[in-house]
């Protein structure tokens, strides 16, 4: 009841200084539904906008940083007429930003195994498997390495700071 299948855009614009561009990029609202951003969880989710897309091709503007929005709290859900929650869908958290448009490319990353995302402070997480390394000689565990794939593209490594962690 109440479920939809499309696909959306997220981007940020200078036209919409701390806000969000969201484009309906395929597929439709039934009419009588109604589409909205949430924050939270889909068994608990706190209304922030109601979103007026129908058809592929619509957009509109909402007050929440791409930053946030693409940090995994939140979601899209409809609402029949009588206001009754139908589907619900997590907006997965995904990297994005500046650093995560030119420092890697997540098609090769994934390959590695590996996985992005923004902290909170919307710097750009790279999460890669570790491989045990043994010493030579006596054959023992003596290291961990990974293999990260950078690229820099405009410059962009350039103008990171790097820290590497175990967790």
């Amino acid at each position: 009841e109440g479920s939809f299948s499309a696909r959306f855009e997220f981007t940020s614009s200078e036209d919409f200084p701390g806000k969000t561009r969201i484009e309906l990029t395929s597929g439709s609202i039934d009419s009588g539904r109604t589409l909205y951003l949430g924050q939270g969880m889909c068994d608990d989710v706190r209304e922030v906008a109601r979103l007026d897309l129908r058809s592929t091709g619509e957009s509109t503007v909402v007050s929440v940083p791409l930053g946030p929005l693409a940090g995994g709290d939140y979601v899209l859900f409809v609402k029949d007429s009588s206001a009754k929650m139908g589907s619900c869908a997590p907006i997965p958290p995904v990297a994005h930003g500046k650093m995560s448009e030119y420092v890697y490319d997540s098609t090769t990353l994934q390959a590695y195994g590996g996985a992005a995302r923004n902290d909170t402070n919307g710097d750009v997480l790279i999460y890669t498997p570790l491989s045990v390394v043994y010493d030579e000689s006596g054959g023992k565990p003596v290291a961990f390495s990974t293999r990260v794939p950078f690229t820099n593209e405009f410059g962009g490594f350039d103008l990171s700071t790097q820290e590497v962690r175990l967790v």
